[in-house]
């Protein structure tokens, strides 16, 4: 019996313990009118062109990263933000592509988690792929950014739903850790007892 209460107590920490995800930027692009060469709300392109555009039929708006000046462009976030030291970030989105060429992008959280993604073969618009990259950093001032990796033939990778989540520890609340202080004490009683 007292083993089956440490275990209820020790699953009742683990539940209290988990973890929970804070947004701290989200954009889907359907905000933003379609068009050629423009800058989405939020963001900023350092370098060539981008495109707004509807791809994929009921899935809104997406971003060609190869806009139409014949010159890859490269998506920054404005907003910035501060990676703490010991916390776990997540960085997801959908991406695919535009026109039947090879076609890759790279995407990086501030100086972490920089990544390459290549899309091969002749399927023009094929249906969006998700995708999470995880980080564990510290820095400040940190922004996302997406970058074509082909440029000059007006079809980029197409990107959509990015999401960048920071994974924070749940508090234990005092009673549950007053409960498990608790069951502990009872376990060591009842095996000074069994010993007597």
């Amino acid at each position: 019996m007292m083993k089956k209460v440490i275990l209820a107590g020790a699953a009742l920490l683990f539940m209290t313990g988990a973890s929970q995800a804070v947004v701290l930027f989200e954009d889907n692009f359907d905000s933003n009118a379609p068009g050629n060469a423009v800058v989405p709300t939020g963001w900023v392109v350092p370098v060539g062109s981008v495109d707004i555009q509807p791809f994929y039929p009921g899935e809104g708006n997406g971003i060609d990263l190869d806009g139409t000046t014949n010159n890859g462009g490269s998506l920054q976030t404005i907003q910035t933000f501060d990676l703490m030291a010991g916390r776990l970030y997540t960085l997801s989105f959908d991406y695919g592509k535009n026109g039947a060429g090879a076609e890759a992008m790279t995407f990086n959280i501030g100086s972490y988690g920089s990544g390459v993604l290549h899309v091969t073969g002749a399927i023009a618009n094929m249906i969006s792929t998700s995708v999470t990259f995880l980080v564990l950093a510290n820095e400040l001032g940190v922004t996302l950014d997406f970058d074509s990796f082909f440029t000059a033939d007006n079809q980029g990778l197409v990107l959509d739903n990015v999401k960048f989540e920071e994974l924070t520890p749940v508090p234990i609340p005092p009673a549950a850790l007053l409960l498990a202080t608790g069951l502990v004490g009872m376990g060591s009683l009842a095996r000074k007892r069994k010993k007597l």
